[in-house]
Protein backbone atom coordinates (compact mmCIF):
# COMPACT_ATOMS: atom_id res chain seq x y z
CA UNK A 1 0.00 0.00 0.00
CA UNK A 2 2.82 2.46 0.95
CA UNK A 3 4.71 1.78 -2.14
CA UNK A 4 1.64 2.27 -4.38
CA UNK A 5 0.80 5.76 -2.72
CA UNK A 6 4.88 6.70 -3.24
CA UNK A 7 4.61 5.38 -7.06
CA UNK A 8 0.94 7.14 -7.79
CA UNK A 9 3.22 10.36 -6.74
CA UNK A 10 6.04 9.67 -9.00
CA UNK A 11 3.81 9.10 -11.64
CA UNK A 12 2.14 12.48 -10.98
CA UNK A 13 5.27 14.17 -11.06
CA UNK A 14 6.62 12.95 -14.02
CA UNK A 15 3.18 14.09 -16.11
CA UNK A 16 4.23 17.36 -15.05
CA UNK A 17 5.15 19.22 -18.42
CA UNK A 18 9.79 19.27 -18.54
CA UNK A 19 9.52 22.65 -20.09
CA UNK A 20 7.55 24.93 -18.12
CA UNK A 21 6.83 28.35 -19.62
CA UNK A 22 7.83 31.32 -17.36
CA UNK A 23 4.34 31.95 -15.62
CA UNK A 24 4.01 28.02 -15.10
CA UNK A 25 7.59 27.94 -13.25
CA UNK A 26 5.71 29.52 -9.97
CA UNK A 27 3.15 26.53 -10.41
CA UNK A 28 5.83 23.95 -11.04
CA UNK A 29 7.48 25.27 -8.03
CA UNK A 30 4.36 25.18 -5.47
CA UNK A 31 3.72 21.53 -6.74
CA UNK A 32 7.09 20.26 -6.00
CA UNK A 33 7.06 22.22 -2.73
CA UNK A 34 3.74 19.97 -1.88
CA UNK A 35 5.51 16.83 -3.52
CA UNK A 36 8.60 16.82 -0.76
CA UNK A 37 6.74 17.99 2.08
CA UNK A 38 4.49 15.00 1.23
CA UNK A 39 7.74 12.93 0.79
CA UNK A 40 8.88 13.85 4.06
CA UNK A 41 5.99 13.38 6.02
CA UNK A 42 5.32 9.67 3.80
CA UNK A 43 9.43 8.48 5.10
CA UNK A 44 8.27 9.44 8.78
CA UNK A 45 5.08 8.14 8.56
CA UNK A 46 3.89 11.06 9.70
CA UNK A 47 -0.55 10.96 8.88
CA UNK A 48 -0.91 13.93 10.49
CA UNK A 49 1.83 16.04 7.63
CA UNK A 50 -0.03 14.12 5.06
CA UNK A 51 -3.44 14.61 6.31
CA UNK A 52 -2.35 18.59 6.49
CA UNK A 53 -1.55 19.03 3.59
CA UNK A 54 -4.86 17.62 2.09
CA UNK A 55 -6.82 19.77 4.08
CA UNK A 56 -4.55 23.11 5.10
CA UNK A 57 -7.30 24.99 7.24
CA UNK A 58 -7.38 21.91 9.69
Amino acid sequence: MRMSSALYLFIALLAMPAAATAGDESLKQQVEKVAAAYADSFNKQNGAGIAALTHPAA
